[in-house]
């Protein structure tokens, strides 16, 4: 596991959105966005319009304006949704990452749950935006634990709370599961939809160009899933007793991975 400690000091990066940070000389406490704004978000999200919905939160959402914990609870399940094209699911995603970036979440503002990262990922149906919520949800654990751990308060993470070896070590043992699916390529392909999708905007490209998808998808669900792992090794206070647990899990999976490359 000395791998892991690759990952403990580098970040998930907010691609796209470095330029969209509070200005902390003028920064106030932020608020709610006002009632009358808000009632326009709703009526969009209550009349199925999501277009509007995007519009109007981009619009709305500031330094010191932030939506409420139910209106992200409601983009994470439509990013997550099948019904939409991959342009609304990818600003979905900006937009959740907006917010972020403006309004880190903690632990009681979290929009998802350890139940939801469950039956995301082993979801036979793989929806389409599953590696965008991983994405999303890797950003908000990297962004709390990276504040809590310079205030020496890694108690109050959502690390802590999802991913300590000491409490939750059955969400760790999934976490790993996860990683060694990926590994080989076993459950965390794209969907059915996206290959189809991606076959026909490049009709005319090499015929590896699914495949090759297909191997950055798997690839990019590693780091991601290898990150959860080493807040997991950090979170507690024996970083050294949660990483002999991880290790021991890991090495019951790898005595059945026939590949050494997979190793």
């Amino acid at each position: 596991l000395d791998k892991l400690h690759n990952f403990s000091r580098s970040g998930v990066p907010h691609l796209f959105l470095q330029g969209i940070g509070p200005n902390r000389e003028t920064q106030q406490k932020p608020g709610l966005i006002p009632s009358m704004k808000l009632s326009m978000v709703h009526t969009t999200m209550e009349e199925n319009i999501m277009e509007g919905t995007l519009y109007f939160l981009n619009e709305f959402v500031s330094c010191q304006h932030c939506p409420p914990k139910e209106i992200i609870c409601h983009l994470i399940k439509q990013m997550l949704s099948d019904t939409h094209e991959v342009e609304i699911l990818n600003d979905i995603y900006m937009l959740l990452m907006k917010i972020q970036m403006l309004h880190p979440a903690n632990i009681t503002t979290v929009g998802w749950d350890w139940t939801l990262v469950k039956f995301v990922m082993e979801d036979e149906e793989k929806p389409p935006g599953r590696l965008l919520f991983l994405q999303y949800v890797v950003q908000t654990l990297e962004d709390d634990f990276q504040h809590n751990l310079k205030s020496r308060q890694l108690q109050k993470s959502i690390a802590k709370k999802v991913l300590s070896c000491d409490l939750y070590f059955n969400n760790v043992k999934e976490v790993v599961k996860w990683l060694v699916a990926a590994v080989t390529g076993v459950g965390f392909s794209q969907s059915q939809e996206q290959l189809q999708e991606a076959r026909a905007e490049h009709s005319s490209s090499s015929p590896r160009l699914a495949s090759t998808q297909t191997a950055f998808f798997a690839q990019k669900t590693m780091l991601l899933l290898q990150r959860m792992l080493s807040m997991a090794v950090e979170v507690d206070r024996s970083p050294t007793c949660s990483s002999r647990k991880i290790a021991d899990d890991i090495f019951l999976f790898i005595l059945h991975i026939p590949l050494r490359s997979q190793r």
